[in-house]
């Protein structure tokens, strides 16, 4: 009996420390490549960057509004609707948004820096994607400016 208890926990310790540096090595070899689940079935519990497809084009610098000759002018702004579920709960306040508005006139990354909740935060999101904007100029060409963005939200 003693034996075998010796058998088990020596089998027990290799596997500990086998195990582990198993999972790190596929871990490390998967990590240049899109995100796989280390089991089959395996569920995710946290939230992963999908590959984007401009990853390997050069990042173009986003400039602070007071570095630019002229800053970004606003052509359409759309105003969020308030969903359903906020009225319902009464939800109010406001949503702060970080929004990149490039030299291409298309809107890049959008951060949230407060959101509400009851969808609130996604309509803004939305709207804020949508806006239409003339560029930002440097030494006369249209670079990308850092923009805030606030949307406030109140029940009447």
């Amino acid at each position: 009996m003693t034996r075998n208890l010796k058998n088990f926990h020596f089998l027990f310790l290799a596997l500990s420390l086998l195990v582990p540096q198993a999972i790190f090595a596929q871990r490390a070899a998967s990590a240049e490549r899109a995100w796989q689940p280390l089991f089959p079935g395996a569920v995710l519990s946290a939230v992963t960057r999908a590959p984007r497809l401009d990853d390997d084009k050069p990042k173009e610098k986003i400039y602070e509004p007071d570095q630019v000759d002229q800053k970004a002018r606003i052509l359409r702004k759309s105003e969020p609707r308030y969903t359903e579920q906020a009225r319902r709960n009464r939800t109010t306040g406001w949503v702060v948004l970080r929004v990149v508005l490039k030299g291409s006139g298309k809107i890049g990354e959008v951060q949230v820096i407060r959101g509400l909740p009851d969808g609130l935060t996604e309509e803004c999101i939305k709207v804020a994607r949508e806006i239409r904007f003339e560029p930002a100029v440097k030494d006369g060409q249209p670079v990308s400016m850092y923009t805030k963005l606030e949307y406030t939200f109140d029940v009447y």
